[in-house]
C-alpha cells in the first residue's frame, strides 16, 4: 500500500533501524518498504536551494523497515528488540532480537542435529552442485544466501544518514543461515527468515541473472 501525503494522509512514520521519526515523508510504500521525503535541516525545516529563481526543496528516497503509526499512537516510537550481547552456547554477536542465542544455536535447539536454518561452510560452492530446482539436473551457475535479522549493532557517536544527524544509531544486520543453488533458468532471490526459519520476504536485488 502507498502512503502519499499529498493525497491526504496524516500520520508519522518511525525508522525500525533507529526507532527514530523519519519527517518529511512525501509517500511511502509499505510493501517494499521504500519512501520519499523532503531533506530537514538544523532548523526543522526543509533544506531548498533556490535555482533561477525557483525555489527547489531537496528530496531524497530510502529502503528499509518503516513503521506507520497515526492517532495517540504516532506520540510513541517504536522500541527497538535487542538481543543479548553474546550467544550464551557459542559467544557469536550475531544474537537473534529478544534471545541469548544466535540463529545457528537456536535452530540446533530447536531441531537437534537437523536444524532449519544451519549456517553452512561452502568450498567451492558452484562445482559439481546440481540446480535446486525439483526435477532440474543442470549444474548449478548462482548460489543464494538466506538471511534471519539479528540484534542491530549501535554506532556510538553522531552520523549523518541521508543528511540527517543521528545520536546512537542502530544498524540492522542479518546472518547468512542458508545457502541455495540454482541455473539460470530457475534462479530464485534470496530471502529473509523468522527466528523459526519460515520465509518473511523475498530480498530484492539490482543485480539478476541474464538469459
Amino acid at each position: 500500500m502507498i502512503l502519499d501525503a499529498r493525497k491526504g494522509f496524516r500520520g508519522k512514520v518511525f525508522d525500525l533501524n533507529t526507532g527514530q521519526e523519519v519527517r518529511g515523508v512525501i509517500w511511502l510504500d509499505t510493501e517494499k518498504g521504500e519512501l520519499e521525503a523532503y531533506a530537514i535541516g538544523p532548523d526543522n525545516k526543509p533544506v531548498a536551494t533556490m535555482v533561477d529563481g525557483l525555489l527547489y526543496f531537496r528530496r531524497y528516497t530510502a529502503k528499509g523497515r518503516f513503521r506507520v503509526t497515526v492517532g495517540s499512537d504516532s506520540q510513541r516510537p517504536p522500541r527497538v528488540v535487542m538481543g543479548a550481547s553474546n550467544c550464551a552456547r557459542c559467544h557469536s554477536t550475531l544474537t537473534l532480537p529478544g534471545d541469548d542465542l544466535c540463529p545457528g544455536c537456536r535452530a540446533d535447539q530447536q531441531w537437534p542435529g537437523q536444524g532449519r536454518m544451519r549456517v553452512e561452510r561452502v568450498i567451492n560452492p558452484l562445482l559439481d552442485r546440481k540446480c535446486h530446482r525439483k526435477g532440474c539436473s543442470r549444474l548449478a551457475e548462482w548460489s543464494v544466501c538466506d538471511e534471519v535479522g539479528v540484534t542491530p549493532a549501535c554506532v556510538r557517536g553522531v552520523t549523518r544518514i541521508f543528511g540527517r544527524l543521528f545520536v546512537n544509531p542502530l544498524y540492522d544486520r542479518g546472518a547468512t543461515v542458508g545457502r541455495r543453488f540454482y541455473c539460470s533458468k530457475h534462479w530464485q532471490p534470496p530471502r529473509l527468515l523468522d527466528a523459526r526459519g519460515d520465509r518473511m520476504e523475498d530480498i530484492e536485488v539490482s543485480v539478476r541473472p541474464q538469459w
